[in-house]
């Protein structure tokens, strides 16, 4: 829990976006608990459950800078070797600000952790 406290307390990302990356990384791994878990979040947040559903299919509900995070999350999820060099160049148009851009890569990798865990 002292991890997820000292980066929430230091990240530049909004909450909101954090948790979607969360949602996208545990429904791409399968882990329902989860999910279940981000969409009872992003509820909290005024996420609509709509855009949770729609991200299922594609991210056409998604603004630019969610897309950009959730599709590099993706990536690392599916295949993490894959990532290049190009992808981080992708998410940090997104996300220009360094402290930003790795927010969204420990989200990332610290959901592919819990997912593998739980």
């Amino acid at each position: 829990w002292g991890y997820w406290k000292a980066v929430r307390e230091s990240a530049q990302v909004q909450r909101p976006m954090l948790l979607q990356v969360s949602f996208a990384v545990s429904e791409l791994n399968g882990c329902r608990y989860c999910v279940l878990h981000q969409v009872a979040g992003l509820r909290r947040v005024g996420v609509d459950v709509s855009k949770l559903q729609a991200m299922r299919k594609d991210d056409s509900s998604l603004d630019p800078t969610e897309k950009a995070a959730v599709t590099f999350a993706r990536k690392l999820t599916k295949s993490a070797g894959a990532v290049s060099d190009s992808d981080f160049a992708a998410l940090k148009v997104a996300f220009p600000d360094d402290k930003a851009a790795l927010d969204i890569l420990l989200q990332t990798c610290a959901f592919n952790f819990m997912n593998r865990f739980t």
